[in-house]
């Protein structure tokens, strides 16, 4: 278990880190990620999208970074975002990809995607609203390193409310596989 050393309420909160996962990149990638995009999801889309750079995303792994032991800190090398309007929904979804600095370890993200589904007039970068409003449609995804000693390349998870589901071997470990892989999930699964 971890637990970082800053107080403040954008602290991240002692998570469980699976044993041999590097903590930086794990909460990183299924809590600080995930916790941020609940609070602000069409702020943090629009953000991203404006930048066309991971330079925010890398300001937000330092920070976490600081406020964990030195030895546990990890460099943002590998760290990328890609933002695409996803699908033909009016107002129109936004999937945002994340590129995870380089895996070793099954549970360690390749891939993060957030969906976001604003109701109409949601988007606007002057709101100072954070939360998502009632109505928009937020769904959180991780392509994971696979187990190599089962021959699984990735592994395709779900955040559903505060419960992490494994929902099942993934795609080979590129950002169309993933987006395509997205697509599947939420025509498939989208009562729950």
């Amino acid at each position: 278990m971890t637990q970082t050393n800053d107080t403040s309420e954008e602290a991240a909160p002692v998570q469980e880190v699976p044993p041999g996962a590097r903590d930086h990149h794990y909460l990183f990638s299924h809590y600080w990620l995930r916790d941020t995009f609940l609070r602000i999801p069409e702020k943090l889309v629009l953000a991203l999208a404006r930048a066309q750079s991971p330079a925010p995303l890398e300001e937000s792994w330092k920070h976490l970074g600081n406020n964990l032991p030195v030895a546990l800190r990890m460099n943002s090398h590998g760290l990328d975002v890609q933002t695409f309007r996803f699908g033909d929904a009016s107002p129109p979804e936004f999937l945002v990809v994340v590129e995870m600095p380089e895996t070793n370890h099954p549970s360690e993200a390749i891939f993060v995607g957030a969906l976001v589904h604003p109701p109409a007039n949601n988007l606007r970068p002057e709101d100072g609203e954070e939360g998502p409003r009632e109505g928009c449609d937020f769904a959180y995804y991780i392509l994971e390193h696979g187990d190599d000693s089962d021959d699984v390349t990735s592994q395709f998870s779900v955040w559903r409310d505060d419960e992490f589901v494994r929902a099942g071997p993934g795609p080979m470990p590129t950002v169309e596989a993933f987006g395509d892989a997205i697509r599947h999930h939420r025509r498939h699964h989208t009562d729950e």
